[in-house]
């Protein structure tokens, strides 16, 4: 069956199934479709301490989430800022995500490191990643820019997704030591636009 791979940096397992759990009942109310699981939890290959891998084995959860994000798209899924974003601009976002890794031929199995916000933007990158298979491996913003930097030349990323504002000269120069892929997050464009200079 489908397969999400999602990588949570400095967590506790008993933490990380219960986050990941938290993830598929949020999916389920924001997108209003059943949350079939179950959910089911096993240690995947990673760096052994602090960081945990866990794959997430769903029933079918991969292709619910997709063909959910694909319907009825006038629905509105959140409101950010006072601007409504319905689903089919979610899905849009989440689809070129998608697209941009493609075109910048990241391999499926890599691994896709996204600098976490609670922003509209990251939701849907976050969303494509999960409901197209990636391996999605978070990267938190409240860190400094170095200690991201150090974060991306230890993990060697296919790819790294960020805001503009985490976008700093640690960070792309992080990103192009390893040869990932770089994609920005416009919020103020609403647009996911991949990086000048790391085609």
């Amino acid at each position: 069956c489908p397969c999400a791979h999602i990588d949570l940096p400095y967590g506790r397992v008993g933490l990380v199934d219960q986050y990941l759990v938290r993830i598929g009942r949020s999916i389920s109310l924001m997108l209003n479709t059943p949350f079939r699981g179950p959910l089911a939890f096993e240690p995947g290959p990673g760096r052994v301490d602090p960081t945990r891998t866990m794959k997430v084995r769903c029933m079918n959860f991969i292709a619910q989430l997709r063909a959910s994000l694909n319907g009825a798209p006038a629905h509105n899924l959140f409101e950010y800022r006072r601007r409504d974003y319905p689903r089919g601009e979610i899905n849009a976002l989440a689809e070129r995500t998608i697209s941009l890794l493609d075109a910048a031929q990241v391999p499926h199995d890599a691994r896709i490191g996204v600098v976490v916000r609670n922003r509209p933007l990251h939701a849907a990158a976050m969303l494509g990643l999960i409901a197209y298979g990636r391996a999605l491996t978070t990267i938190y913003a409240i860190q400094s820019p170095e200690a991201m930097a150090a974060e991306v030349e230890e993990t060697r990323f296919g790819a790294v997704i960020a805001d503009l504002r985490d976008w700093t000269p640690a960070l792309e120069a992080a990103v192009r030591a390893t040869g990932a892929a770089a994609i920005l997050l416009d919020h103020d464009a609403i647009a996911i636009e991949a990086a000048a200079g790391f085609e």
